[in-house]
């Protein structure tokens, strides 16, 4: 199934995957101009930030 855009009480829904995620109006207008850009959308709504903290310890700042 693929992705549609839902309006219910003034807010908007992208519909996806058994899956539903909020998009603001200005998301759901700019999107009619351009549906491509829905999974862009859905990505920067669902993405989770990995955080390496390895990389950021006191011990690895002074070797580079």
């Amino acid at each position: 199934m693929e992705p549609r855009i839902v309006e219910k009480d003034g807010r908007f829904f992208i519909e996806f995957a058994g899956k539903v995620v909020e998009i603001s109006a200005s998301e759901a207008e700019a999107l009619k101009a351009r549906p491509e850009a829905i999974y862009d959308v859905i990505v920067s709504h669902t993405r989770k930030f990995n955080f390496n903290t390895a990389e950021d310890s006191g011990e690895n700042i002074f070797s580079m």
